[in-house]
């Protein structure tokens, strides 16, 4: 791979002020597979807008709880977004 590391991955970095990419900013990368519900392709892409997984992972709760006969009521924080990213990659 021919790319520089920091360059790659600059979106994610904090404004320290010196062009590195840390562990800390890794934290935020997240991929996901069901980002776009119109797509059949179930290709693992970066999520760089964490509103709109927020949206669709509450789509998909709506669409469950419409068709369950117990309905969950939950309330979604950002790091449950990237647990069910987590959870959703090792079924």
């Amino acid at each position: 791979m021919d790319e520089d590391f920091d360059a790659l991955f600059a979106h994610l970095a904090d404004c320290h002020g010196d062009g590195h990419v840390t562990e800390n900013d890794l934290r935020s990368l997240v991929f996901c597979d069901f980002g776009d519900r119109k797509s059949d392709a179930k290709n693992y892409d970066e999520v760089r807008d964490v509103e709109q997984l927020r949206h669709v992972v509450e789509n998909y709760l709506d669409e469950f709880n419409s068709n369950s006969k117990k309905p969950m009521d939950l309330v979604f924080f950002r790091s449950a977004y990237e647990t069910d990213t987590d959870v959703k990659q090792n079924l």
